[in-house]
């Protein structure tokens, strides 16, 4: 493991130095969020805006059945919430959603119907204005976002303060250190953690690792689920999209089609199939959905 890691209290690997607030803030306001790079592109495949859809659908369905309603007259935070598929989602189901950014670039793009909702800032100064407003929601997301903070269990605590009674917190995040990736080493499938990225990602979260920073602050695990392993790719010399970077885009592809292919068959089962995956580690992201106790 990179001589810059530890493995904390909680299980996850994080960096033993990181940024200040103000540099972190920098990085991502001047060299992220407002360029057509990184997590944004200059557009997107029809399969891809349906692969988009389904990984929300997917959290919807879960969401729905933890908190045993299909009421439509139910609110959503989404912290972090980029070119604004999912809460463009929850609009269309009738949600009262909210949404966070430190950029409006990506919704003006992708999903302009929810600029209106949209609070542009930063995520962590904007969160506590909100606690302040003493407003609460139903449900709050958290997509690919925890491992870019500084103090993760900060954040989860003082997102207590904005849930209502039998409310969740939806947290994805990469699965990184997992078993694949693991074995891609011990058989120099790829020379290094190419995952470890900094300050992109200052924590590397597992299963067990997401579980315990929640239930140690308060809250219960009601579901833990996984997503297509796109790792598996670097076990094969021929489709390795790290030794051999062209190949990548076929491997996202091949990713894309599988995901939308057995989501077609049952939103239910394909959770189901996630969340046994999730049992073994394995999946390129975990979410997390937790409650409250």
């Amino acid at each position: 493991m990179n001589k810059n890691l530890i493995k904390n209290k909680y299980g996850f690997i994080e960096f033993k130095k990181k940024p200040g607030s103000n540099e972190l803030k920098e990085y991502y306001t001047a060299n992220y969020f407002q360029m057509e790079k990184g997590a944004y592109q200059k557009s997107y495949s029809e399969e891809e805006l349906d692969f988009f859809n389904n990984k929300t659908e997917q959290k919807y369905s879960r969401i729905i059945s933890i908190l045993n309603s299909n009421n439509t007259n139910k609110s959503i935070l989404d912290i972090g919430c980029g070119e604004g598929f999912a809460i463009e989602f929850f609009r269309k189901k009738g949600w009262d959603i909210c949404g966070i950014d430190f950029s409006d670039f990506g919704l003006k793009k992708n999903n302009p119907n929810c600029l209106d909702k949209l609070i542009v800032g930063d995520l962590f100064e904007e969160t506590k204005n909100i606690i302040k407003k003493n407003i609460k929601y139903d449900v709050i997301i958290l997509q690919n976002l925890l491992e870019h903070v500084l103090e993760p269990e900060k954040l989860i605590v003082e997102l207590k303060s904005l849930l209502l009674p039998n409310s969740l917190i939806v947290v994805t995040v990469p699965n990184d250190f997992n078993p694949i990736q693991k074995i891609a080493l011990e058989r120099k499938k790829i020379e290094n953690e190419f995952w470890v990225v900094y300050p992109d990602h200052l924590s590397y979260f597992n299963k067990s690792s997401l579980k315990k920073i929640f239930e140690e602050n308060g809250f219960k695990t009601c579901a833990l689920i996984s997503d297509f392993p796109i790792d598996i790719f670097l076990l094969n010399d021929n489709s390795n999209y790290i030794t051999d970077k062209s190949r990548g885009k076929e491997a996202h592809k091949a990713r894309i089609m599988f995901e939308n292919m057995i989501h077609k068959t049952s939103v239910e089962k394909t959770n189901v199939l996630y969340e046994m995956l999730a049992e073994f580690d394995i999946g390129r992201d975990i979410t997390g959905f937790f409650k409250l106790k």
